[in-house]
């Protein structure tokens, strides 16, 4: 049994230790990058925002969101690879989950480490930032999830509810450590392990790894089948969708309209799915932060009253990204990424055609994600708080919008916004649709160094000038060749060749007195970020050309 487990777990160890070094490096990186820029725009870091225990509870909760992730891919290569390993079941299940809570419980600990050289006081632990309660929560919450994977892929109806209401039988377990009084009593940090809490975590590990190797060892006899119900229920679902395509297929006026039904169908509406469900739980955890405030008697208009609406709306707009260029980025290829989809090879349209349909769909699923998650999630949650406080409130509410003063100033701000939430997720679906997966990681680990950079160019006059200027320039360039070679490549029309160059020159002209600084490489780079909008027009057809003829 050693030599199996040791040969599974370090595979695994392997595997995963690069991505657990990137999700650390994210983790910290950002917040930093914020931070800095907080400090350059206001002249205070933000120290106070990060010491509290609604941002440690935030920052759980994507911690753990990251790595499970991780664990639900490395579950899924392993199974994979289940029948040509020659170990026992123990010995597969029991790999993973040690190296799964290696890499989990090392980044963990590390990002804390840092989190309290960083942005940390030396009253971190008992304060506001406990770290042994979570860190055998998280522990725990990987063999749960291992074990839940495994006993899932002998899917029902009932096993399916019991892992879910498991599941928020765990998450009130934990919202009760940290809130001893009622969910609508004061927050306190987790900061003793009690006796029955350590054997509480302890049990339901030492259950759910039982509960893995059983099912492992059920799969691998070839016993774990669904069960009759839901065979049922999923045969109804398929023949009720291939009865709508049909119907629908009649309405199809060509070739163009019924290949972006079926790449919808096929790459896009799980996604709007996973995005609606990311949208009403934003909903949820902030109306729970408002009402929580308002219990208090911290009664006010103001929406960034509770911290937990600017970390919430950063890390879920972030989360909505990541889930748009993961999904849409793999779209084209197989699972193994080693050819394109043989549909999408077929299809009888021209490189120009198929990569028009790919730019309108990338741009319905954005603006869909930004509808749920900023719309809905976030100004929906304020806007039920303040018609659960009643009439006066609202009242209240309406007059200091009808004599808020800087409404041009808000208006830009929101176009800003929404141009700079199209260019960094379009741009990064079109890297992910490269079918040199390297590039695309390389590309996105540097972002976040390349943050670093130009704000530290603003501490430094004499090297931020060059570097800011350089940044400008390659923004400029790369658009510009990306369109050209586009354009001669037959994959964009003239016209929309014109229409970005209009935009190019017209949008940073209207932005360039916008910027509150005095230095004209600043507001340079500013105004040139803006043509990153348009760069997606000409990559997305470039990749999706790539991927044909590769």
């Amino acid at each position: 049994m050693t030599d199996g487990l040791l040969r599974v777990t370090t595979y695994s160890l392997r595997t995963l230790w690069p991505v657990g070094l990137s999700f650390t490096g994210f983790l910290v990186l950002v917040p930093l990058a914020l931070g800095l820029l907080c400090r350059l725009e206001f002249g205070l870091f933000p120290y106070a925002l990060y010491q509290s225990s609604e941002i440690h509870l935030l920052f759980l909760g994507v911690f753990w969101f990251l790595f499970l992730g991780l664990c639900l891919i490395e579950l899924q290569q392993i199974q994979r690879m289940m029948p040509r390993m020659p170990v026992r079941s123990v010995e597969i299940v029991s790999g993973p989950i040690l190296s799964t809570l290696g890499i989990s419980l090392v980044s963990y600990l590390l990002t804390n480490v840092l989190y309290r050289l960083i942005f940390l006081d030396e009253n971190w632990l008992r304060e506001y930032w406990p770290v042994t309660g979570p860190t055998l929560f998280l522990a725990t919450l990987v063999v749960v999830f291992h074990s839940a994977y495994w006993s899932l892929q002998r899917i029902g109806f009932a096993r399916l509810l019991f892992w879910i209401g498991f599941g928020l039988g765990m998450l009130y377990w934990l919202l009760t450590r940290y809130f001893p009084q009622g969910l609508n009593g004061p927050l306190f940090p987790w900061t003793q392990v009690t006796l029955s809490e350590f054997c509480t975590m302890l049990l339901v590990n030492v259950g759910a790894w039982i509960v893995a190797v059983r099912s492992c060892a059920s799969i691998r006899c070839g016993a774990a089948v669904p069960s009759w119900l839901w065979e049922r229920a999923w045969a109804f679902g398929g023949s009720l969708k291939h009865r709508t395509l049909r119907k629908e297929s009649a309405d199809f006026p060509s070739a163009v309209s019924a290949f972006a039904r079926l790449y919808w169908l096929d790459s896009c509406r799980t996604l709007t799915l996973i995005l609606a469900l990311l949208g009403c739980l934003v909903f949820s955890v902030n109306l729970a932060s408002y009402m929580n405030r308002a219990s208090q008697g911290e009664l006010q208009l103001d929406p960034n009253m509770s911290p937990m609406f600017g970390l919430s709306g950063l890390l879920s707009i972030q989360a909505a990204i990541a889930i748009l260029f993961v999904v849409l980025g793999n779209s084209l290829s197989t699972e193994n990424r080693s050819q394109m989809k043989g549909y999408l090879a077929g299809v009888p349209l021209s490189d120009r055609e198929l990569s028009a349909v790919l730019v309108r769909t990338s741009l319905k699923c954005v603006s869909l994600s930004l509808f749920f998650v900023v719309v809905l999630g976030l100004a929906g949650s304020y806007v039920a708080y303040v018609l659960l406080q009643g009439g006066d409130v609202i009242r209240q509410c309406w007059q200091s919008v009808l004599n808020y003063e800087s409404k041009r100033e808000w208006f830009c701000y929101a176009c800003f916004f929404i141009l700079a939430y199209w260019s960094i997720a379009a741009n990064l679906i079109s890297l992910f649709l490269i079918p040199a997966p390297g590039i695309s990681c390389s590309a996105i680990l540097t972002v976040p160094l390349l943050i670093l950079t130009i704000v530290y160019g603003f501490y430094a006059p004499a090297f931020g000038s060059f570097l800011l200027l350089l940044v400008a320039s390659l923004i400029w360039l790369f658009t510009m060749i990306a369109h050209v070679r586009a354009y001669r490549s037959d994959l964009i029309r003239g016209q929309t060749l014109w229409l970005a160059a209009l935009f190019c020159l017209v949008m940073p002209s209207l932005y360039w007195n916008f910027w509150h600084t005095e230095w004209f490489t600043v507001r340079l780079l500013c105004s040139s970020l803006l043509i990153l909008a348009v760069t997606p027009f000409a990559t997305i057809p470039l990749a999706v050309s790539w991927n044909r003829h590769r």
